[in-house]
């Protein structure tokens, strides 16, 4: 079993503090940690790897990784990276049976063990969500469909690899223009095979926050000026304990720089075909 995060480098300081986060509460005693990377530098490595306070599996991608998703759609906030997390179950050893997966922008405030040793019931995978018609309609799917989450997903490795559900997922980017496309692939090719998870399990909403396993922080991120989530202070709590303990907080400034990087990052990649 393992656990694990895919990032590129705008995302390190926060993945290092979800991994903060669950060396502290996670409880997730010798479960392997990885972290698919998207151009992370040595010093992003050491640094996650610190706050981690255990060993870290690094998957770096390659040119031939991201060949399978190039041309996919991406902003200043949607990274490659986000399609990573189709790709994980073919980059693992068989013998790994399940996988966790957490985005970056979480931390982890109870143990999360129970994630691991869920029963299934037959489902490919158990997530967080709930009937909602505004994301289930303009992909297809009726009204009263469940739509979950990804951002906190367990999956049953064994049966995703069995039915090739990585290409699946990827030739129906190719094909379909997806408001989210990574979440609503896969909300599409596992239809009615989710377990349904509790909220304290991908708390993306304020009130309650304070007493859930697991935060998510889906709006401003707790290292912005912008973010008004409470649960701020327990992230800066944590991120006192990492690397990036005297980083300032990033402004609207910033995230207009990132937006011109990432449009820069796409006409070069269109230039390259990388």
């Amino acid at each position: 079993m393992i656990l694990a995060c895919a990032i590129d480098r705008n995302y390190a300081e926060l993945a290092g503090v979800m991994l903060y986060s669950i060396r502290v509460n996670g409880d997730i005693g010798d479960i392997d940690l990885y972290v698919l990377g998207d151009g992370l530098r040595p010093v992003d490595k050491e640094r996650l790897q610190a706050s981690a306070g255990r060993p870290v599996t690094f998957i770096d991608l390659t040119d031939a990784m991201l060949a399978e998703f190039s041309g996919f759609k991406t902003n200043s906030n949607w990274s490659r990276a986000i399609y990573a997390r189709l790709i994980l179950p073919k980059l693992l050893d068989a013998s790994v049976k399940r996988l966790v997966y957490l985005d970056a922008d979480t931390i982890v405030n109870r143990s999360i063990r129970p994630l691991f040793e869920m029963d299934l019931q037959g489902n490919i995978a158990a997530a967080f969500g709930r009937v909602n018609e505004r994301m289930s309609l303009p992909i297809g799917r009726p009204a009263d469909a469940f739509y979950f989450n990804s951002g906190v997903i367990l999956l049953d490795l064994e049966k995703w690899n069995a039915e090739g559900l990585t290409d699946k997922a990827l030739d129906l980017i190719r094909k379909k223009d997806l408001p989210f496309p990574d979440q609503d692939a896969l909300n599409i090719i596992i239809d009615g095979r989710v377990l349904p998870l509790s909220q304290q399990w991908n708390m993306q909403v304020f009130e309650g926050a304070e007493d859930a396993a697991i935060v998510h922080f889906i709006h401003a991120k707790p290292n912005s000026t912008e973010c008004r989530h409470p649960e701020q202070a327990r992230f800066l709590k944590y991120r006192s304990h990492t690397p990036w303990a005297k980083a300032r907080l990033k402004t609207k400034l910033d995230k207009r720089l990132r937006r011109l990087r990432h449009s820069f990052t796409r006409r070069f990649q269109a230039l390259t075909g990388r």
